[in-house]
């Protein structure tokens, strides 16, 4: 939230597309714009569930804290968010924010994307 409220002070003429990715890897937010980033992610994320109550713990083999997500959980929701934004793009639209969201039904795990 930080780094979304620093960009807005920014007030850069540019479109801002900030990424997020929550504990677990569970969602990755991507929120878009100018100079609103911080509301618009404030919002998006109100709506997500997020009852964890130790966000980050030891990581083995790291030299800090960590959040608990694999190489494999991130890459895949990355992956997605930049070929999503990458077809936003070229079908001529602007770009605009929205929520990936992994899904895990008994042995098989989906992903899905939510627009705001």
């Amino acid at each position: 939230m930080e780094l979304a409220w620093v960009l807005d002070r920014l007030k850069l003429d540019n479109t801002v597309i900030n990424l997020s990715i929550t504990n677990e890897a569970k969602e990755l937010v991507c929120v878009t714009g100018g100079h609103h980033v911080a509301a618009e992610k404030a919002q998006i994320c109100s709506k997500l569930k997020m009852d964890e109550p130790e966000l980050i713990y030891e990581g083995t083999g790291c030299w800090s804290p960590t959040f608990k997500a694999s190489y494999f959980d991130v890459n895949s929701l990355l992956n997605l968010a930049v070929k999503n934004i990458h077809a936003q793009s070229m079908s001529g639209r602007s770009v605009h924010s929205f929520v990936i969201k992994t899904e895990q039904l008994n042995d098989s795990i989906s992903l899905k994307i939510d627009d705001y």
